[in-house]
């Protein structure tokens, strides 16, 4: 009976320790923020349009937009995205495009990026921005359903 008792522990600990580590879904904010609550991990998301790169934006030219404080590199940036932010945000909220296909919201590398279709997607590795090519259409019905589903759960908080 002790041997039983044993290897049901060894077989139940691990995933009891997994469980108390999993960050739920539903504590993750809709848009992707740093621990100091700035979008983007404080990056200036109309340098993507204009300037075709990630630059890091700056405390003194902080704007609010959904509750979440954005940074920019500049006071002409930061009121280009607060005349028309649905242009410059991005798309699913800053996650990793790549990995919203696969039901998963994960934190994106600001230095990972595609702007297609004037709309800038992100992700967390370059190699999955440099595949857009190739996996871009194929998964934008799954994300897109995978979004609307976080969106809801975001929602009912």
């Amino acid at each position: 009976m002790n041997k039983i008792k044993f290897w049901l522990l060894l077989t139940l600990l691990p995933i009891a320790v997994v469980a108390q580590n999993h960050t739920p879904m539903e504590k993750k904010p809709l848009i992707s923020i740093n621990k100091a609550g700035v979008a983007i991990n404080g990056f200036d998301t109309v340098a993507y349009f204009d300037q075709h790169k990630a630059v890091k934006g700056r405390k003194e030219f902080a704007c609010d937009y959904k509750e979440v404080t954005w940074y920019f590199s500049s006071e002409e940036n930061k009121n280009k995205f607060l005349a028309n932010p649905e242009k410059f945000a991005p798309q699913y909220g800053g996650y990793c495009t790549h990995a919203l296909a696969d039901n998963q919201l994960i934190e994106s590398n600001p230095k990972a990026f595609v702007i297609k279709n004037d709309k800038l997607y992100m992700y967390s590795q370059k190699k999955f921005a440099k595949k857009v090519k190739f996996t871009f259409e194929k998964e934008k019905l799954i994300r897109n359903q995978n979004w609307l589903s976080f969106k809801k759960t975001f929602a009912s908080r």
